[in-house]
């Protein structure tokens, strides 16, 4: 279940404008439609591939904004009550006594005498003790705080050509996930046909031509994964598989690690390379 306690402030680092975003305690990945490429239809986890436009025209991944804490957020506290639910204060339990004069007298003597009798007093003595529960009090957000700082604004999949064009201006994570979502965009054409030739394999397999832009946009990505630390040889030989390089896909996918997490998706694509579909697949 994707579950949120109040707001995170985040700041644009180009103009320091202010921004809102929901503080995710939980979150859950389902969706109704999930794609090879990334893409994810009706999920219950859509924060907008962590991708913002400020009011200035700078965009900016979430992970990159100045993160300035929570906004306001529930007060929780966890208190004791007693049978009437009135909150019980613990008080120690010889400040609750009335004063021994046997303990005052005492005061002229030496002070190992007085922390006999204070002990003995204390411990000898029962106290009544109430019967106590813990419960959780929680305060409401303050509404009027959260109300003037405007909710960080989502990028629409078409904005992302922009971060591509001017992409000096921005760092290579950002550039980075703005080629993979502008991937997907550039795919969606291709969804309805092969979502088709999957419930009837009777039909002919849809066309998948990429544009010059697209192919470009593709290998960028590619390349990108050469440069990472930890290849993902799943994700590698997908991006080979829809380029139509169905060897290279192949060697990718014999590289990649088996796990309970990838195998199913790893099979499909291992089928559609087999069968040299290069369209984006629903896994």
């Amino acid at each position: 279940m994707t579950m949120t306690r109040g707001y995170r402030q985040i700041a644009c680092r180009n103009c320091l404008a202010r921004y809102k975003e929901p503080n995710y305690t939980s979150i859950n990945l389902t969706a109704a439609e999930r794609w090879s490429d990334g893409r994810r239809v009706r999920s219950l986890f859509d924060n907008g591939y962590g991708i913002r436009v400020c009011k200035c025209g700078k965009y900016y991944r979430l992970h990159e904004a100045i993160d300035m804490g929570l906004l306001t957020a529930p007060q929780i506290q966890e208190i004791e009550v007693d049978e009437q639910g009135d909150q019980v204060y613990h008080i120690p339990a010889f400040l609750l006594r009335q004063a021994d004069d046997s303990i005052m007298d005492s005061l002229k003597s030496d002070t190992k005498s007085i922390v006999k009798k204070i002990k003995s007093f204390i411990f000898k003595k029962n106290i009544e003790v109430k019967r106590t529960k813990k419960v959780i009090v929680q305060q409401p957000l303050n509404a009027e705080i959260v109300e003037k700082i405007p909710n960080a604004i989502v990028v629409r999949d078409s904005e992302m050509y922009e971060i591509i064009r001017d992409k000096e201006e921005y760092s290579d994570a950002l550039v980075l996930a703005a080629r993979e979502r502008y991937r997907m965009h550039l795919n969606d054409k291709y969804r309805e046909p092969i979502k088709d030739y999957c419930k009837d394999r009777s039909r002919p397999i849809p066309d998948y031509e990429i544009s010059d832009e697209h192919l470009a946009n593709t290998k960028e990505i590619l390349s990108s994964y050469f440069n990472s630390e930890n290849i993902d040889w799943v994700d590698l030989g997908d991006l080979y598989r829809e380029l139509g390089e169905f060897a290279k896909a192949l060697e990718c996918f014999e590289k990649a690690k088996r796990s309970e997490h990838n195998e199913a998706d790893l099979e499909k694509f291992l089928r559609a390379t087999n069968q040299k579909i290069s369209n984006p697949l629903p896994i």
